[in-house]
């Protein structure tokens, strides 16, 4: 069970939830123990490692999560990885970089430490409110409600870069309306523009492989998206990091596909395989 190390290493003991708590991880000593801090108490707590070359894995056992390590393949086959390791009736698929608010953590202690949840319901939709710069950003696409919570036996992940759960009936859903999941996405500009090559690269290489073409409308998007952002979703109003946000996103959707057409001008320029002799 999770608790805060007393002195003498020893944790403290609360009443067991129905509740797994999944988190994958790679080199996350920054933000992991801000998120496994957030937890509530007795909670079932679950990390899958990447092989870190950092203290994460340290800091995961510090805090009472059971550990273990498998080779990345992709985000959805890993999250799986985590979920097959869950033993309780409920999951909560959590992301290193999140850390719950106090009222959030209150109500999963309230509502898993006993039967309280309608059999009819599969899962639980949570307000997920990006903070970047300092600044907890509330426009724009910065706070939104995500499937994060669910029936251990109802779902499992698809997807290779932005991975999303599959249940079987996706109207039995509810929202929790207390508290937020607090995401610290990008630590500054420099670690926005690393994650940005990083998707950006791995979108295009997986649409290459899907043969996905580009279209006109992929060119003209950015202006279209930077006005749906910062005005239409009300994106000024979260200041200079609102700006960055939507100047960004609005790139990002440009970025990708120019990306994958690169892979095709690049295979295009190849010399033609020659006819083998005989």
């Amino acid at each position: 069970m999770l608790g805060l190390p007393r002195r003498g290493g020893k944790f403290a003991t609360m009443p067991e939830l129905d509740l797994s708590i999944t988190i994958i991880t790679y080199n996350e000593e920054r933000d992991l123990p801000r998120c496994l801090a957030s937890l509530p108490r007795g909670a079932e707590v679950i990390v899958v490692d990447s092989h870190s070359s950092d203290r994460t894995l340290e800091i995961a056992r510090n805090y009472g999560a059971k550990t273990s390590s498998s080779s990345f393949v992709n985000y959805g086959q890993q999250k799986n990885k985590a979920l097959q390791q869950a033993t309780k009736n409920w999951v909560f698929s959590l992301d290193a970089d999140e850390e719950m608010s106090p009222a959030l953590a209150r109500w999963l202690q309230e509502n898993f430490a006993k039967p309280a949840i309608s059999p009819h319901l599969e899962g639980f939709k949570v307000v997920r409110q990006s903070v970047f710069m300092g600044r907890k950003l509330r426009f724009g696409r910065s706070c939104r409600a995500i499937l994060s919570l669910f029936r251990r036996e109802k779902a499992h992940f698809v997807g290779a870069v932005h991975e999303k759960i599959i249940i079987p009936h996706p109207q039995a859903v509810a929202k929790i309306n207390h508290g937020v999941l607090l995401h610290y996405s990008y630590a500054d500009h420099h670690d926005y523009w690393t994650k940005f090559n990083y998707y950006s690269d791995v979108f295009a290489q997986q649409s290459y492989r899907q043969r996905r073409q580009v279209a006109l409308l992929h060119v003209l998007r950015p202006p279209v998206f930077f006005f749906y952002l910062y005005v239409l979703r009300g994106g000024f109003l979260d200041g200079y990091a609102g700006y960055c946000l939507a100047i960004y996103g609005s790139l990002y959707s440009f970025v990708k596909y120019a990306k994958l057409n690169d892979l095709y001008r690049q295979a295009a320029s190849l010399p033609a395989e020659k006819p083998a002799q005989h």
